[in-house]
């Protein structure tokens, strides 16, 4: 598969959503299939900074930047403050993925395909960031103790008095909440996910999810956007930031599974350059 590319599995509804409304969800990232990803990266970092404040790792940081590193990390832990969070939208750097079908595409499914710089482009022109989830532990600790040091300086030359604890508390929440996104456990390796992380202030809408009335925001794909100078087949798109590549997923009848995502595309005037059938037989997708 070509490492150029990006893809986000879906529904038939949630694929008629993208096309129709060029508008991807974005969720806030507490209410994902793997609610404990923001707590995983959370944790580590409450670890790392548990063992530098021990003497347990050489630092120079002030002892009430500890505290309140450790004080915000349990807020966000502990559910007490929901006011700071990230929303996300999940790629995967594979087009065809067992473990990806079954999580979001039901009885069928597409993974729809973007060129990685159209969504880096994209996903600055829209204030948000897109990037690659780090696995191995090791690069994760190495990354959290960029963090915190990042963390630390940005804090530094503010003053010791009672509104210190508040701001400091704000900026580290800040922080956690546009690196955390990046931590995933390692037993979800195989996926190659990338995200795109919206961490300002949009529109909060609501739909009904696995856990419950979940939080999401829009995150736009329409052309309004400039448009990325990237010289391949996918530059001469009408629209440049709509997907122009579709895997059909496994399920009972591929044929008319692809006649209706071809159909889908030309009836909103939408271009639909390349399409691939999943390998994987429908009788996998049955646990």
């Amino acid at each position: 598969m070509n490492k150029d590319l990006l893809f986000h599995y879906t529904s038939p509804d949630g694929a008629i959503g993208i096309i129709k409304n060029e508008c991807l969800w974005a969720t806030d990232i507490r209410f994902l299939n793997d609610s404990e990803e923001f707590i995983h990266g959370c944790k580590l970092v409450k670890e790392i900074a548990a063992k530098i404040k021990s003497g347990e790792i050489d630092h120079g940081f002030n002892e009430n930047f500890l505290e309140y590193l450790l004080s915000a990390i349990d807020s966000l832990v502990g559910g007490r403050d929901s006011s700071v969070t990230a929303y996300v939208i999940s790629f995967s750097g594979q087009n065809d993925s067992l473990n990806q079908w079954r999580a979001y595409s039901g009885d069928s499914g597409y993974a729809l395909g973007w060129n990685i710089d159209m969504l880096r482009r994209l996903a600055k022109f829209r204030g948000a960031k897109l990037v690659k989830c780090i696995y191995e532990e090791d690069e994760q600790r190495k990354f959290v103790r960029r963090i915190i040091k990042l963390v630390a300086h940005k804090i530094k030359n503010m003053e010791d008095d009672m509104w210190k604890g508040c701001i400091s508390s704000y900026v580290i929440k800040y922080i956690l909440q546009r690196f955390m996104p990046r931590l995933k456990n390692i037993a979800f390796m195989d996926e190659q996910e990338w995200r795109i992380v919206i961490t300002r202030d949009e529109p909060i809408k609501f739909r009904s999810g696995r856990l419950g009335i979940t939080p999401y925001v829009d995150f736009p794909i329409s052309n309004d956007a400039p448009k990325p100078e990237i010289n391949n087949i996918f530059s001469k798109h009408e629209n440049t930031y709509m997907p122009s590549i579709v895997t059909i997923g496994p399920c009972e009848n591929q044929r008319l599974a692809t006649i209706g995502i071809e159909q889908l595309f030309s009836g909103t005037g939408k271009l639909l350059f390349k399409k691939n059938l999943s390998t994987i037989p429908y009788r996998h997708m049955r646990k």
